[in-house]
């Protein structure tokens, strides 16, 4: 299969029908979800999660190999023109253990020696594809059909991913709203920390999951810097890196190590047990999420200083063959049911059946809870749709698959702006032009889906 054709693939292989969402949600809303969660949870993996990377499990790593199978990025040429400054130090924005800082002067007069460390293995364009490490961008906004450009261009969402004989570092940042500024502030995200990550993880033996975690820390600190050098704006960071367990009795199990600030979030498909978020803590479940507060970003929120308030560690146990992968809020959004409108919001008081748009009626309520579980039973079930038990998913179809069906469960509302833009554009007097925005916004609104940049990042844990 060539990369090309990875968005085509998806369309065989998803279709994004309005009746199988809802068959889905009606099969898993309210109590029952609840209950078959709890049961799934019992005989499957957990999420370790804290603040800080000492409150989380410290195990021993198989020594890593530094042999390199695949490196891309993305969208268009993703991080690879980004050159990186050189730094003499970096300055401790995510690390507050005073023990743990100064355990870091030495990577600190390093960060000068390697300040881009990709030029010694040969990189020079992330285009290194392989169908167990792969990624995809898009942009879900209409395009403007009268001057042949997209709203919200350029995309603001970066991934990288570079995958070795035996582990994998995933990254992805979203650049909190659109312009330029905001892209650039993705890619030196990534293009920083993938940099810092690369140096000091390979580099060394006998490491551990804290170790781990520790070079991810300071490769924050590292994107902060280079978010500040460069005059970017914010972004949100999400970052994974697999490895393989050390310990000859749990020779079936890999670890997930995540870093997150922001609302990216990331995941593991195991095909027999579902999918299980690599994110969680970053924010309450019980609680309804505003979409438009990413809670926590990268850049000069704080004058020099980032939002740090959901910044969350996170360790799981994986086994070979499941995929681990990483997401936008361009994605995760819409597999909310509220977005997809396959339910509506809890609320203290039962509405009113004038007050509800007649397609919202007949729709199960939910809570913030009951949302969540629905939109992973509903990831899994895209997934698997037109999969035989016996056939495998590899990262490459599970990017294609969940681009392929935000793109289609936005489609009715791309169209509808995309045809009120063109008639906007011929509308020449101001208040009868305003008023007609005005209503098209409206009309959208009641249509499901959320536009936005999508991307994903994925990678089918396996030795090469």
């Amino acid at each position: 299969m060539s990369i090309n054709d990875a968005t085509n693939v998806a369309s065989a292989a998803a279709l994004a029908s309005a009746s199988s969402i809802k068959k889905v949600t009606k099969t898993f809303s309210n109590n029952i979800i609840i209950k078959k969660l709890n049961q799934l949870r019992r005989k499957t993996y957990k999420c370790y999660y804290a603040k800080s990377y000492d409150q989380l499990p410290n195990d021993e790593i198989s020594d890593l190999n530094q042999e390199l199978v695949s490196y891309n990025s993305g969208p268009d040429e993703g991080i690879s023109n980004i050159k990186l400054v050189p730094q003499r130090k970096a300055n401790s924005h995510i690390s507050t253990n005073d023990q743990e800082i100064s355990k870091v002067e030495e990577e600190k007069k390093l960060i000068y020696e390697c300040w881009d460390s990709f030029h010694k293995l040969g990189i020079k364009k992330f285009n290194c594809f392989h169908h167990k490490s792969y990624g995809i961008a898009c942009s879900l906004y209409e395009n403007n059909l009268t001057n042949n450009t997209t709203v919200g261009d350029p995309i603001a969402d970066v991934y990288a991913i570079m995958t070795r004989k035996d582990s994998s570092v995933l990254i992805l940042a979203d650049g909190v709203n659109w312009g330029p500024r905001s892209r650039l502030a993705a890619r030196c995200a990534v293009r920083a920390s993938m940099n810092h990550i690369n140096k000091f993880l390979y580099s060394k033996k006998n490491l551990t999951t804290h170790d781990i975690f520790k070079v991810m820390c300071r490769s924050f600190d590292s994107a902060q810097e280079f978010i500040l050098q460069r005059k970017a704006a914010m972004t949100t960071l999400c970052c994974c890196v697999i490895t393989k367990l050390k310990d000859p009795s749990q020779n079936s199990l890999w670890t997930a190590c995540t870093l997150s600030i922001g609302d990216s979030t990331a995941y593991v498909f195991n095909r027999h047990k579902g999918i299980f978020e690599l994110t969680l803590g970053a924010r309450n479940l019980d609680n309804d999420r505003d979409m438009r507060n990413v809670g926590g970003a990268l850049g000069g929120v704080y004058g020099n200083k980032p939002d740090v308030s959901n910044l969350t560690y996170s360790l799981m146990y994986i086994k070979e063959n499941d995929i681990v992968f990483l997401m936008s809020d361009g994605i995760s959004d819409n597999l909310d049911p509220i977005v997809s409108q396959t339910a509506r919001k809890q609320t203290e008081r039962k509405p009113e059946a004038d007050n509800l748009e007649k397609n919202m009626i007949n729709l199960p309520e939910m809570s913030p809870y009951e949302r969540y579980a629905c939109g992973l039973a509903h990831m899994k079930e895209i997934l698997l749709r037109n999969k035989t038990p016996n056939e495998s998913l590899s990262a490459q179809e599970t990017c294609a698959i969940l681009i392929d069906h935000v793109l289609k469960l936005t489609a009715e509302k791309r169209d509808l702006l995309e045809k009120g833009l063109l008639e906007a554009s011929q509308i020449e007097d101001t208040e009868k032009k305003s008023k007609f925005q005005a209503d098209l916004r409206q009309k959208s609104l009641k249509l499901r889906g959320k536009l936005d940049h999508a991307s994903i990042v994925a990678y089918e844990v396996s030795l090469f």
